[in-house]
């Protein structure tokens, strides 16, 4: 969890809020790829790092030549996580000017940002 307050559950970014309509999405499209939240993940399935850790899982299976797995990257990629990473991001930037520790999450994000632009 970053130093200083940066939501890491992306429903509050798209939605202002927890448990809403993008958590419940990302249920169905993580049951529609096979993959079930690990008994140990104590969060809620917004949270950023269960996204990323399903869009590699994705990846994974696509590198494997699974095209399902592929399309499902992509339509993950453009339906979540283009929404969210930027405002995350900003959010980061804003929080650094308080703590230092800030911008490793920032550079974090950006590290994101340019792996889904240099697959997708």
């Amino acid at each position: 969890m970053p130093p200083v307050p940066v939501t890491l559950n992306t429903g509050i970014n798209l939605e202002g809020g927890l448990a809403g309509v993008s958590a419940q999405m990302l249920t169905q499209r993580y049951a529609a790829a096979g993959c079930a939240r690990r008994d140990d993940f104590r969060d809620l399935f917004d949270h950023v790092a269960i996204q990323l850790e399903f869009l590699g899982a994705l990846v994974e299976r696509a590198a494997g030549g699974d095209a399902d797995a592929a399309a499902m990257a992509r339509e993950f990629v453009d339906g979540f996580v283009r929404h969210w990473i930027d405002p995350l991001h900003d959010a980061c930037l804003r929080a650094s000017a308080r703590s230092d520790a800030a911008r490793l999450y920032a550079s974090l994000v950006d590290l994101t940002h340019a792996a889904i632009a240099r697959i997708f």
